[in-house]
């Protein structure tokens, strides 16, 4: 080690570089390359959270070399234990006979000039899968890689909403919007019937005299009423406040006296007292009637017309129904009690 001890400062300097200094700068990027190693495991162990809490795994498969590949979310939508490897074989062994042959058909037409690459799987627990993929080209060779998303809550989720956008929130009846679709879908198969609308007589001073609940209450009251009066082959609606709709369906267009007796009952109903928890109410109401097709062959303009006819019930002494363009022709509360 003397010929070290005899070198001059600026030799021991350039030596310091040639031998230490590569040795540092080794170091210093092996740990810098360990710590990116380690936050990209990071972030793909947070992306693999998210995507798992968003019910959403990857999957890759290579037809050319049937390899599979699931991320660890992708085993729990099957009830398994996630393992470093996946078979074509194992993923078709969990599902039904009839849903295998169409995976195994599916990724037969997948190709990268194919369009419609997406699937729904039904399994064999009963819930539902949809595979996505989008065809990669790496070093010539061709992978389809996509997502599986469990959709078994988001179906349930999509027909709660579905329902709720047709019912009445407070009676559990369709509402407008369940009337308008069926009504275009009644035209369109030509079936005879009237369509009655409905407004409760005094509705609005029990409201405003025992307030919204006891207002609530008998709103429940009339629908529940009109369920037990009406017909199986008719079709209640509540558009909102105290109004209703009747779809009352006729074997024949001139049948009318079938509507005018389910009409008249209904008046005689609910003119009968509601005894509710809190008190005892009395009202009436007013029907106004329109024949399709005879009055009108469009949704739009049968509703209209059967508005027009319920005013015209209300003008007449309420308690009533009239039919549409026909105002002469009336039944009121006495002539219904005849």
């Amino acid at each position: 080690m003397e010929w070290i001890r005899s070198l001059p400062l600026w030799g021991a300097g350039i030596l310091f570089m040639l031998l230490v200094l590569p040795w540092c700068l080794v170091w210093h990027y092996r740990q810098a390359w360990r710590g990116a190693r380690q936050r990209r495991r990071w972030q793909e162990e947070r992306a693999s959270l998210a995507l798992a809490g968003a019910g959403l795994g990857v999957w890759e498969w290579r037809p050319e070399a049937r390899q599979l590949y699931w991320s660890p979310a992708v085993f729990g939508f099957y009830g398994l234990e996630a393992r470093a490897e996946v078979t074509l074989e194992q993923w078709l062994a969990c599902l039904a006979p009839e849903q295998a042959a169409a995976l195994n058909h599916w990724l037969g037409q997948c190709r990268p000039d194919a369009s419609g690459t997406e699937l729904t799987l039904t399994l064999p627990r009963g819930g539902r899968l949809r595979l996505t993929g989008t065809w990669l080209n790496e070093h010539r060779q061709w992978r389809l890689v996509g997502m599986q998303q469990d959709i078994t809550h988001a179906d349930t989720e999509l027909r709660r909403m579905s329902r709720q956008a047709y019912l009445d929130r407070l009676t559990g009846l369709p509402n407008r919007n369940a009337l308008l679709g069926e009504l275009e879908q009644r035209c369109r198969e030509s079936q005879p019937g009237v369509l009655v609308f409905l407004d409760l007589d005094g509705f609005k001073a029990v409201n405003d005299r025992h307030g919204h609940e006891v207002g609530d209450a008998l709103l429940l009251a009339v629908a529940e009423r009109l369920s037990h009066t009406l017909r199986l082959c008719d079709r209640i609606y509540r558009l909102g406040g105290d109004e209703f709709v009747i779809w009352l369906q006729l074997d024949t267009p001139d049948d009318i006296r079938a509507a005018e007796r389910v009409a008249g009952l209904v008046i005689r109903r609910l003119g009968t007292p509601f005894q509710l928890t809190q008190v005892q109410c009395r009202i009436s109401s007013s029907l106004g009637l329109a024949r399709y097709p005879a009055d009108g062959d469009q949704p739009g303009v049968l509703l209209n017309l059967a508005d027009q006819a319920m005013y015209q019930a209300k003008r007449s002494g309420k308690g009533c129904f009239v039919w549409a363009g026909e105002s002469v022709r009336e039944i009121t509360a006495s002539h219904l009690g005849t």
